[in-house]
């Protein structure tokens, strides 16, 4: 079975598109991206970790794909970033470090950030979707793409584990979307599209059981 977050990009992408992926990891979603824009589309892949950065490079090597090892914030400059170097942890991220750190060891890398309003406005993209995935950094992402989103009103995608859902910042997210977007949940199933209010966590705060929580927004109607 397809994976629900797949499925519902290529519903919102067509063939030419240019596409983001931040937080692009070893390349799943920019594989299924690429596919779906086409020869003629560019999808943009952003992955701050150098080793994964230089695995995802490996993995893919397509014309239609630009590979950043870059990260994606709010500001210009260069950030501490962490990564697991042992243990079962779900992701690395420039944020959250006390709630990573219960998933396994960290240690502490130094990478440059960009916004996409500096990125776009540099190589003249107009982005039709973007996929955000970097655990607990997304409203830095989004504040630091503000002009983007209104200019373009791309189709948005982010994901984040369970154990940040109550967490200031994703709140902060929601507040930022809502008046221009319509949130929905995305899960596993047949097409199963739920609104995002009201939901509760089920993974153990402590990393024994986490699920990650993908959110959808599309562009009300102007």
């Amino acid at each position: 079975m397809q994976d629900a977050v797949v499925t519902f990009m290529i519903r919102h992408i067509r063939k030419g598109d240019h596409v983001m992926d931040i937080g692009a990891n070893r390349g799943t979603y920019t594989y299924s991206m690429a596919r779906a824009v086409g020869g003629a589309g560019r999808v943009y892949s952003f992955e701050p970790n150098p080793v994964i950065a230089k695995q995802l490079r490996n993995n893919i090597s397509a014309p239609n794909v630009m590979i950043e090892n870059l990260a994606v914030s709010d500001t210009e400059e260069d950030k501490v970033f962490y990564r697991h170097t042992k243990g079962a942890g779900p992701t690395s991220s420039l944020e959250f470090y006390d709630v990573l750190a219960k998933a396994g060891e960290l240690e502490e890398v130094t990478v440059r950030c960009v916004t996409l309003d500096s990125y776009c406005r540099a190589k003249g993209l107009r982005p039709a979707l973007i996929k955000v995935d970097v655990e607990g950094h997304e409203f830095n992402v989004f504040r630091g793409a503000a002009k983007t989103i209104v200019e373009h009103r791309p189709v948005l995608v982010f994901e984040f584990i369970e154990q940040l859902w109550e967490s200031k910042k994703i709140n902060e997210i929601f507040s930022l979307l809502a008046p221009a977007y319509r949130l929905i949940r995305i899960e596993d199933g047949a097409d199963a599209l739920a609104a995002y209010e009201g939901y509760q966590p089920q993974s153990d705060p402590d990393f024994r059981t986490s699920r990650v929580v993908n959110i959808g927004c599309i562009p009300r109607k102007q």
